[in-house]
Order: C-alpha cells, then structure tokens, then sequence
C-alpha cells in the first residue's frame, strides 16, 4: 500500500501563492506529472528549490477538485489520475510535482511537490491490463477566488453533470422494478387464465373450463420437525446441518490446538529471525529466541507467541510487508520495505492500559520551559551560568566561530577572532589572555546573534569587563567589533582626566592663539636680552669707544682754541714761535705731528651731537641688531607655515578630491566636499562614521616622533570632525594606526559628548 508525504510548495511557488494572497496575481493549476527520482531523504530547503521536476516519467490528468479539511478559503485538494495506457516499461512512483500557470505568463512553473514514504508501482502495459492511480494533494493556493483548477472532464463527468443527471434520474425507476410494454401485454393476456399447476412435483392438473384447478392437498403431518434454527432451514429431512456454521463444545476446549494446527508453521525452542519470514501467514513461536528488537531493545530468550505476516503484494520486492508480533500480552508491529531493503524495529501499540498509565504520567509533568522538554525522570534542566550548555578548556578559543545558541564556560583559554581581527581591542589584554569567565549568545533576529562577554580581568579575578557585538547567522560573514561597557571604575578615571582639564573660558581657543602668536616671533627667531648685550659687546660702532675717548682725551674743545681764520686773524701771519717752533721762511708753522690739525678736530662730533657710552648701552639694551631678527612681513610669513589650524590648514581637498586616510601622518587638512578612503584598513576602518559621498569637515594627524612625511613614523593619531550644512558637529572621532609597523587595522571611533 503506497504512502505520500505532506505536500511542500516550491520556492516559486510560495512566491506566487503570496502574490495571490495579497490580490495581485491569479494563477491556474494545470497538470501533474511523476518521477522515479528518490528525493525523501532531502530537506525541505532542498526540495523548495527546485523549478524542475527530475527523471520526469508521465504526465497525468486532474480529476477533481476536493473541498480541504483545512481553510477552504486557502487549501484546495486536487485529484490526480494516471494510468499505464501504452506504457511500455513499468516503474515506481517516487515523485509526484503539480504545476502552475499565472495568468499573462507563457511557462509553466512547478507549484509544488510531495515525495513517497512507500511509492506506487506502476506496472507495464504489456498485458494490456488499464492501471489506474490516484490520489489527491491538498496545497496552499492563498485565496481560492484568485486560482482556477484545469480539470480534464474527457474521461469523467463534472459535478455539473452529476447534477443533471441526478434531476433525470430522480423521475425514473429502476429497470428491474418495472415491466417492460411487451411483458405487460404478456401478462394481460394471461390475466385471470389459468393452465397447470402441480404440487410437490405432482402431475400437472388441468383448469376447468372457469379456470379453476381442483387439487386435493393432504395434511402434512409436522410433527418432530424443525423449522429453522438461526435463520438455517431443515432439509426435506427435517434435519438442519450446523456442522459447518458453529463450533461445538470439543472445538471450544481445543481452540489452542487449532493455533497449532491451523498456523503456516510452528517454531519450538529455536532462534526466529523475522527479517526473512516474508509470506502470508501465522507463525507460531514456542520458547523461541526471536532476533528483533521491541521499542529499541532486543527481545529475552525463550518468547512464547505469534508472528503474524501479511505480504501485501504477495511479491519478493513489495514495499508493504506487515508483521504483527504477539508476546508477552502485547501487540508490536512494523511494515518492511524489501524493495528498499529497510528493516525497522517493532513498535509496541499502545492499549487502554498503556493509554491511562501515559494520561497520569503527562499530567504529573510538566511540558516544556522555554522550550526544554522534561528528562525521563520528568526534571527539567535549565542552562545557567551554574550548569552551561558548553565548557571550554582548550586554547585558543576563537569567537567568530562560535555560533550556537546558549552559555558558554571559558576555564583559562586565550580568546581569538579569525574573521574580524580587531574585535577585541577594546578588551583589556589581562582579560583575554587566558580568559576566565561567560560568553553567553542569544537569538538577536533572522540575521544576527548577539555575544555578551563576561570576563575576569586576571591575575587576581578583581574587575569584571562586560562587552558586547553583533554576529551574522547562516552564510553570513559579518563580525563586528565587541564594545567594552563602561565601569563605575571607567567613570571615575574619565571624571579624574576631565578635573585635570582647564575650562575653556580659562583659556584661549586655537583662533585666539593664533591671533596672538601672529604677533609675536618664536623665541628660536629671535635673541633674548643677554644675548643681545654679549652681541652689542663686541659690536664697534664708528670704532671703539676706548680708542675715540683716548684720542678725543689728547685733543682740545673747540670752545677752547681758535680755529686757522681766528689765528690769522690774531696774528696776521706774524707768528714768530709757538711752543719753541719757528715759522719757516714762509712764515708757516710746520707743527709736524705735535698736534691735531683743526681738519683732524672738525671731524668730531659735536658731544651734544652723540650719545655717551652709558647712553647708548641704555638705547641698545632693548634692541636686536636688525641682521639677527627678522622683520614683520619675514616674521608672518614664517608664522604662516610654521602655525596650522582649522583657520590655516596646511591642506584644502575639494569636492573632486579623496583623502587617503592611510597616507596622511601630519598636518590639518581641510575637507570641503570630498570623499574618505582607507587604502591599507579597508572600508571597515570608517564602520562607526557616518561617511558620505561628500563630506565638510577637518582631519588632524599627528606623529609622536614629529616627523612629516613618509611610512617610518611610528604611533599616529587621527582626530576626525565631520559638519554639517550650517557648520554644525556631526561627529568627532579618533583612531590611531602605525606605518612603521603596518598596522592600520583599528577602526574610527566617535568621541561622546
């Protein structure tokens, strides 16, 4: 006897049945088709992505349409019909596929199909012998008013028919009722005529002329006789013959040798293996080891029963071979495939007995907590941070791949991550390294799980760190960083660094820094006042001073002699000696180098002309000379490339440009309109900014080696602000990476208000 499983929709066709449902499609179901293709063993997910029908044998017809047990307004049952008709090879029936048409479409698509638990055989037609097979799948259509079902009334009559044909036939009577004309006519002819009649196979007696037969009938004599016992009459002996309708008394007494003798054959003190007793028949069983196992447990020596077999094909190969083992004042069954070759154990069938020890059983237990079914004990074990669903001891232990459901005990194992390589850096190296403690992973929706970490920060298991991440499930690939959450411990520390802060109206801002330092020159420019001086003494200034004074202490002041004209003028050319030396023939004085000549004295300044030493020491003790300083405009040009903030950035990307965040390791750079990229880091280095394809902002590197250039500079750190339309904070984040090391895995992450 064949078997079928409950009918599952393809993928195209649960598609199509939503459309319906919702209004926007109608569809016909056409056809059915057969295949010898085995697809029990595959899972539901397998079979609803088929849009074929494979190994593909016959087509057959629809012939009805069913009303479901279920919802009528949304399941259908649909008979199907196929027979052997010129078939020339014969087959099982191991698929059967429904298909479907929407309306407006050309193609047919398969709608659903339903695989076999035992299959049909179809059998050749070679002997010309018609096989009929039916069935009637029941699917899910949505809403009947938006399918229509092709029925193929050439070889059966629609209900409209049957309808019809009712109406006509509810005015007729049955043909073995009536009298035909002739027969009537016959039988009025022959009315109130009477030509012979015998009694008890006498000779015939004749009418008279009336029409009356005088026979003369003795009076039986009935004494004695029976007549009747349980509806069985005597025969012309009187005698009724029970002998073959009821058992008599000997029969009753002997029933348990009938067993004996009345069974196909009889197994004493034997070892009986029901796999090979495949024909029609009882078996008796006396003392016997019988080979099987009852419910999962094999059978105790030395049995005493029937073994009952019913071999529905009476075939070698048949798929329904029922055995019935009666022992030990119970019944077991189970039904062989000896096409397959499948041989299952025996089922006990439960009585009344059976039926009330499991109703007070149930109702003393109870069912389920959150989904956790009772022990056999009727205990339910719940998982726990006490009692785990999982015990890990061994190292290392890597997260990404951890994805079951439930609570997991870390005992000192390493954690690691394999697909998303930073998601731990927000963990404390003591808390992972040897890792003590819980992670726990919970259902989060269709697409991810969530994993909470609970660790003990080692050595002395003093701090707990609590983080937290999403996972994708299924084919998913996604990992993200775990999130540590914040302490009383992290507040504090965070409260401290803050208290160290100044406030800000205590301090200037960057646009009033650079304000004022735009005025100033930096101290590596400029000379300090000591240094100035040591300068200034050994600077000479129209010679030394030392020398001037004792030339000028040898020379007389103007206001106290006369200069050449006075002289003349005194002494009108008559000057006979001036200190011991005479004129020469001409009159001249030659004084020789005796005395500074009036030209050596008009080449003095003036002492209310010139500042005296004291003075100028006063004037240049304020002063830089002008070649060891620089002016204003050397000054703000130097300012303008040594000074760089949000109001000056060393660099302006527009809208046309992109900025590598990963080749920049100084400066400010100033983004109007442009896009970001990471080119060592990946797109997962931006996973928590709200990026877009044109961004107004600033970004600001720093080195802590003070370099400017190229891929030897060690730690960097990055500071990202992000605004908006109206210059408003969008975001400030902060990441650092490490060219020397190449290492620019760690992602932006966004400073709190």
């Amino acid at each position: 006897m064949s078997e079928y499983n409950k009918t599952i929709l393809t993928n195209q066709g649960l598609d199509l049945m939503a459309r319906a449902n919702k209004g926007t499609a109608r569809f016909a179901i056409t056809r059915a088709a057969t295949s010898t293709e085995q697809l029990t063993n595959k899972s539901m997910a397998d079979l609803q992505q088929l849009t074929e029908l494979p190994s593909l044998m016959q087509y057959g017809v629809i012939n009805n349409v069913d009303d479901s047990y279920q919802d009528s307004n949304v399941v259908i049952g649909v008979e199907l019909v196929f027979n052997n008709q010129d078939l020339a090879n014969g087959y099982n029936i191991n698929t059967i596929g429904l298909f479907a048409k929407e309306d407006g479409q050309d193609k047919e698509i398969l709608y659903a199909i339903t695989t076999a638990v035992i299959p049909e055989s179809m059998p050749d037609y070679k002997n010309k012998v018609l096989f009929n097979f039916s069935l009637t799948m029941f699917v899910a259509v949505g809403r009947t008013d938006n399918v229509s079902v092709i029925v193929d009334d050439s070889n059966s009559a629609t209900k409209a028919d049957l309808t019809k044909v009712k109406k006509e036939l509810d005015g007729k009577a049955n043909v073995g009722d009536v009298y035909s004309k002739t027969k009537i006519d016959e039988k009025l002819n022959q009315a109130g005529k009477l030509k012979k009649i015998s009694v008890n196979g006498d000779t015939p007696v004749e009418p008279d002329d009336k029409g009356v037969a005088n026979i003369l009938v003795p009076q039986p004599d009935l004494s004695g006789l029976v007549k009747k016992i349980n509806s069985h009459l005597p025969d012309q002996s009187g005698e009724v013959d029970l002998t073959d309708q009821f058992a008599q008394k000997k029969d009753l007494g002997n029933l348990y040798g009938m067993t004996t003798s009345g069974v196909k054959q009889s197994f004493s003190k034997v070892t009986v293996t029901p796999d090979t007793i495949t024909d029609t028949g009882v078996y008796r069983l006396s003392a016997c080891n019988i080979t099987a196992q009852v419910d999962g447990k094999p059978l105790t020596p030395r049995q005493w029963g029937w073994l009952i077999v019913l071999n529905y094909n009476d075939a070698a190969d048949t798929n329904g071979l029922y055995q019935f083992l009666v022992i030990n004042e119970k019944i077991s069954k189970r039904v062989i495939s000896l096409q397959q070759q499948t041989y299952p154990d025996f089922k006990t069938i439960a009585d009344s007995d059976d039926l009330k020890l499991l109703t007070e059983s149930i109702a003393s237990k109870a069912g389920a907590v959150n989904g956790v079914k009772p022990d056999s004990t009727g205990n339910i074990s719940l998982p726990s941070l006490d009692n785990p669903n999982y015990t890990i001891t061994t190292s290392p232990f890597d997260l990404d791949l951890a994805i079951n459901l439930g609570i997991y005990r870390l005992n000192g194992v390493d954690l690691t991550t394999s697909k998303r390589v930073d998601a731990l850096t927000a963990l404390p190296s003591t808390a992972i390294k040897g890792a003590k403690g819980f992670l726990i992973q919970k259902h989060y929706n269709d697409y991810y799980n969530m994993q909470i970490l609970v660790l003990y920060d080692m050595p002395n298991d003093t701090d707990i760190t609590w983080a937290f991440r999403c996972i994708g499930i299924g084919s998913s690939e996604y990992r993200d960083t775990f999130k540590r959450i914040t302490t009383d411990i992290d507040y504090t520390t965070l409260l401290n660094q803050v208290n160290q802060k100044a406030n800000t109206n205590d301090v200037y801002t960057k646009f009033q820094t650079d304000n004022r330092l735009s005025l100033k020159a930096n101290t590596s420019d400029i000379y300090t006042r000591s240094q100035i001086d040591n300068k200034l003494a050994s600077i000479s200034v129209g010679g030394d001073i030392d020398a001037i004074n004792r030339k000028l202490g040898d020379k007389a002041n103007v206001s106290d002699v006369y200069s050449k004209s006075q002289s003349d003028s005194k002494f009108g050319g008559a000057i006979k000696k001036i200190d011991g030396y005479s004129p020469d023939s001409s009159g001249n004085m030659n004084l020789g180098n005796t005395y500074a000549t009036i030209n050596s004295v008009n080449k003095k300044a003036n002492t209310s002309d010139i500042y005296t030493q004291s003075q100028i020491d006063q004037k240049l003790y304020f002063k830089a000379n002008t070649y060891d300083v620089y002016n204003r405009d050397e000054i703000d040009d130097k300012l303008n490339k040594k000074l760089s903030g949000f109001s000056n950035p060393d660099y302006v990307f527009g809208s046309s440009s992109t900025i590598d965040v990963d080749g920049v390791v100084s400066g400010v750079f100033a983004l109007n309109g442009c896009s970001l990229k990471a080119s060592k880091g990946g797109s997962y280095v931006f996973t928590n900014v709200d990026l877009t394809e044109h961004n107004w902002g600033y970004l600001v590197v720093s080195n802590y080696s003070g370099f400017t250039g190229g891929y030897h500079v060690g730690a960097c750190v990055e500071y990202l602000v992000l605004l908006g339309t109206f210059n408003d904070v969008i975001g400030v984040y902060i990441r650092s990476f490490s060219p020397n090391d190449s290492y620019y895995n760690n992602v932006f992450k966004k400073l709190t208000n």
